[in-house]
């Protein structure tokens, strides 16, 4: 959360985040409210969640990850995708993300 300030207050066009990897989420409505507690503190600013499930090792439901957290938090705009899912990105593309 702290970053996320220091990056738009520095100017930053937008805030990404990835997965907490040491403390594991349970499921994808918790990776949602990580992910909207910190685009939170920054509204103004786009956000985007960086899914790279071989740096965090959280494999998880990445539309629906979205779908829970911009219902929180609107200034989620996209994702950085980096996985193999290619199913999985086509729901993200359809859903605009």
């Amino acid at each position: 959360m702290e970053l996320a300030k220091h990056a738009r207050d520095v100017g930053a066009k937008g805030i990404c985040m990835m997965a907490p990897n040491y403390f594991k989420i349970f499921n994808e409505a918790h990776l949602a409210e990580i992910i909207a507690a910190v685009a939170n503190e920054v509204p103004d600013s786009p956000f985007y969640f960086y899914y790279i499930p071989y740096m965090s090792g959280i494999k998880a439901n990445v539309k629906e990850t979205l779908d829970l957290a911009k219902a929180k938090a609107p200034n989620i705009v996209g994702c950085k995708y980096t996985d193999n899912d290619l199913g999985d990105v086509g729901l993200l593309c359809r859903a605009g993300y």
